[in-house]
């Protein structure tokens, strides 16, 4: 006992801070608990009152603990506990804990979590430990996680003024090293942490100015982020990462995060990913960040798999002259997704200005996005060069610009397929030659063109619509509306040097100033199949001009064209094709009668869509001298028309893009109506020609216009007229019917959509309190007659809005809570709104 009480004490109690740290310790270890911190103060933690020291307290603090964090700037002060090589005060760094939970946001007085206001009450974590506003002796990391899990989270933070340019010396910590080089912001290092609600801002290092991930199987995950003005100033082609940088396999997902006006001195403005891994980022915001090199916002290589989903990219830049990707780069043979994103007034000096996919990337998806007001100097909208395979699926390239080709979209080398896209009013600014104004397909590529849209688009030199050079392209059941080669040939589709396919396509009102108004096709093989030309113009050629080769047409129609329909100067054929004009061609069983369309003046009919079984480019059934005159050759089959009708194999045949039917057509049916009946049904009817009617009516429903489910069949009676169907469980909102017509010979058509717009009824509605100095208050809604969608906005006196908030009533009685701590004192109003507009106005008085 005299030994343990006369030995020397431990160096570390002679420091006061040390000794508070280590009472702390000893009596919180094995206890978690709440930590409470405001900036200067040196007391406990275990309240308000005695608020502690930040790194004291997270160094205290137990698994399953919280560290609540009052408003204020925190600047670290000490190394890391238990790190080594610490050389300066810039190696000083806050750290983050498995199990420990840092959360920032509080006035100083809160006793739940939900109410601190992260955004009104601002959490500073700087590292802006050297002269103030002299940003290079500022902390190489703002704060670090080595071999953290999930469970340690940051929460609520400002992350600012990290400066990580300290070269390759290294901090020692949690048994891996932190390079100085690396994550101003944060450096996470074999650690999957959850970090949500932070704003990373004005950080900088040589690479990853925000973040740094390295060395992590398993995703950091960044949910509501802001990342701006961070910067990565590495100039090396294949660093950088002004927000963000995903290196040596490391996974990472950011969700609902926002990235604007972060730099890169090399790639990836925003975010760079390299050396494997998978990336995903979801319902996230790029605006403004630029890449000196490549991927204005991201860009991925070298094994990386990235997708992004219902993301947005706004004025993001590359500046590479040699490489591209306004908004997005990818070099990664494990390919890159894009689901629901939109892409918008990127810009990329060469290839790519919304995305570039370069060789080594293999399949790259995009699926429902749009790509708009786009630039680069080959491929607008996107680019892929160099053998990447792309699908494009429901995507829209609407006024982008390829300064020299591919307006909306340029493949050199690669394949494609290519379905339900739309390609409208690109540009292509090439003076002559090479233009491709929709799409630019080059050297070698091949691929699939499938029921696209491609209008109103404006070549200066070839191929207004599409451009096909030494590529081998198969464009099916698509139409080419309105395109213009202002200065050249093509003015629907231009094909130099391949052996490409056309079938069931429409090519309406495309014009070029020189020859071929619909198609100009020179030293090409290919075939025409069952295509419809109609009311195109050119010098010469306005249907189709072949230059060279030996193009066969096969079942096609060219009418009112201007001046002519085709002209021939090569070796191909005409054959089963009503071709008007006096000019002879090689072939048989042509004709040269009006094909009596059904209704050539309105070319999408009364539903206003293409390819549907409406149009007006279809043949009158029993009337036109085009149809059934055809012949479905071996190995040149079309086995379905432009609207997916059935076509029969062999003879028989419809020429054109469409196959006629006697199903009924919309001048037969005189009235479809749906009206909702008050009890949550809706009644869907229809007049017909009883002298003209399919086999079976189907009817369809859905609740986007775009994906139909069926209901019900009624099978068509001679000697019946008026048709009535219910739909007893249509619920409100907006409802899309449509009928389904089925012929004897199993063909199908589909009547326009009509759509019923309901909503329930509301029995009362009422705030309980409306006079309250509470934080919340509820709204109730009463009396509802079945399940109803509503919004409600909240206004301050002056109209400016404090709140808005989305909900289901259900069938009933429903009470919907409000919180409403954030409001000041006053009178407030809010609106009731429901799926079918405005219900009313309740004010509510704050005290």
């Amino acid at each position: 006992m005299k030994y343990l009480y006369d030995r020397p004490k431990p160096s570390y109690l002679h420091n006061s801070r040390s000794i508070l740290f280590l009472l702390l310790f000893l009596s919180t270890a094995i206890h978690a608990q709440t930590y409470y911190v405001k900036p200067g103060a040196s007391g406990t933690g275990a309240s308000w009152g005695t608020a502690g020291d930040l790194e004291t307290m997270i160094n205290g603090a137990a698994a399953g603990s919280q560290v609540w964090v009052a408003a204020g700037t925190y600047i670290p002060n000490a190394y890391p506990t238990g790190s080594t090589g610490g050389a300066s005060n810039r190696d000083f760094a806050f750290t983050l804990k498995t199990g420990v939970a840092i959360y920032g946001g509080f006035a100083g007085t809160e006793t739940l979590l939900t109410q601190r206001n992260y955004t009104t009450h601002v959490t500073i974590l700087s590292g802006d430990v050297g002269t103030v506003g002299t940003y290079t002796d500022d902390c190489y990391h703002v704060v670090i996680a080595g071999n953290t899990t999930s469970t340690a989270i940051l929460d609520g933070f400002t992350i600012e003024y990290g400066y990580a340019n300290g070269g390759a010396g290294q901090l020692n910590y949690s048994a891996v090293q932190f390079t100085r080089n690396f994550g101003g912001g944060i450096y996470t290092l074999a650690s999957y942490p959850t970090i949500n609600n932070c704003t990373f801002f004005t950080n900088t290092a040589v690479d990853g100015g925000g973040v740094y991930n390295t060395s992590t199987a398993t995703a950091p995950v960044f949910t509501g982020c802001t990342f701006t003005s961070n910067k990565a100033t590495s100039a090396t082609l294949g660093d950088g990462g002004g927000a963000a940088y995903d290196y040596n396999g490391s996974t990472s997902s950011f969700v609902t995060c926002t990235f604007t006006s972060n730099t890169s001195a090399a790639d990836g403005g925003a975010f760079i990913a390299v050396n494997g891994g998978t990336v995903s980022m979801t319902g996230c915001s790029l605006t403004s960040n630029t890449a000196t090199g490549s991927g204005g916002a991201i860009y991925t290589s070298a094994g990386t798999t990235s997708s992004v989903t219902n993301c947005t990219f706004t004025s993001n830049k590359a500046n590479s002259t040699t490489v591209g990707g306004g908004a997005v780069y990818n070099n990664s043979t494990n390919g890159f997704s894009a689901v629901g994103c939109s892409f918008t007034s990127n810009t990329a000096t060469f290839y790519g200005g919304g995305i570039y996919n370069q060789s080594g990337s293999s399949q790259s998806s995009m699926t429902n996005c749009t790509f708009t007001t786009n630039k680069a100097q080959y491929g607008g909208g996107m680019a892929a060069v160099g053998g990447s395979n792309q699908n494009l699926t429901n995507c829209t390239f609407a006024s982008n610009i390829g300064l020299t080709a591919g307006g909306g979209f340029y493949i050199n080398s690669g394949s494609y397929t290519i379905s339900l896209c739309t390609f409208n009013n690109n540009v292509a600014n090439a003076i002559t030659g090479m233009g491709g104004a929709g799409m630019c397909m080059d050297n070698n590529s091949a691929g699939n063109v499938l029921r696209c849209l491609i209008k109103g688009n404006v070549a200066t030199g070839d191929g207004g619509g599409q451009y096909d050079n030494s590529s081998n392209v198969i464009d099916s059941n698509c139409v080419f509306q309105a395109n213009v080669a202002s200065n050249g040939s093509g003015g629907g589709l231009y094909i130099n040097n391949n052996n490409p396919q056309a079938l069931n396509c429409v090519f309406v009102d495309n014009s070029a100033s020189a020859n071929g108004g619909g198609i100009y096709l020179t030293n090409s093989n290919g075939l025409l199949i069952n295509s419809t030309l109609y009311n195109n113009s050119a010098a010469s050629g306005a249907g189709v001009y072949l230059n060279s080769g030996n193009f066969k047409l096969y079942n096609d129609i060219a009418w009112n064209n201007t001046p002519d329909g085709v002209i021939n100067t090569g070796t191909g054929t005409v054959n089963y094709s009503d071709i008007q004009g006096t000019v002879t061609f090689p072939g048989t069983l042509n004709i040269r009668v009006n094909p009596n369309f059904y209704n050539a003046g309105s070319y999408t009919g009364p539903d206003g869509k293409w390819r549907t079984g409406d149009d007006g480019l279809e043949l009158k059934y029993g009337l036109s001298p085009a149809a059934d005159v055809g012949t479905n050759v071996a190995g040149r089959y079309t086995h379905y028309d432009i609207t997916d009708t059935v076509r029969p194999i062999g003879a028989g045949v419809d020429m054109g893009a469409y196959e006629s039917s006697a199903l009924l057509l919309p001048g037969q049916l005189y009235s479809l109506t749906a009206t909702a009946n008050g009890s949550g049904a809706n009644t869907i009817r229809w007049v017909v020609d009883a002298a003209a009617q399919p086999l079976l009516y189907t009817v369809q429903k859905s609740t986007d216009g775009q994906d139909f489910a069926t209901l019900g069949t009624i099978t068509a009676s001679d000697l019946q007229t008026t048709y009535v169907f219910t739909d007893a469980q249509a619920g409100s909102g907006v409802v899309y019917y449509r009928l389904q017509l089925t012929g004897t010979d199993n063909s199908i058509k589909y009547s326009p959509d009509v759509v019923v717009r309901s909503n329930g009824s509301i029995g009362r509605l009422a705030l309980q309190p409306s006079v309250t100095g509470g934080e919340s208050t509820n709204l109730l809604i009463a009396g509802v007659s079945t399940r109803i969608k509503i919004s409600l906005v909240l206004t301050d006196a002056l109209g400016r809005l404090q709140m808005e908030k989305t909900t289901w009533a259900e069938q009933g009685d429903n009470t919907v809570l409000l919180n409403i701590a954030g409001l000041s004192r006053g009178i407030y109003y809010i609106q009731v709104n429901g799926e079918n507009g405005f219900y009313k106005v309740i004010p509510l008085e704050k005290l």
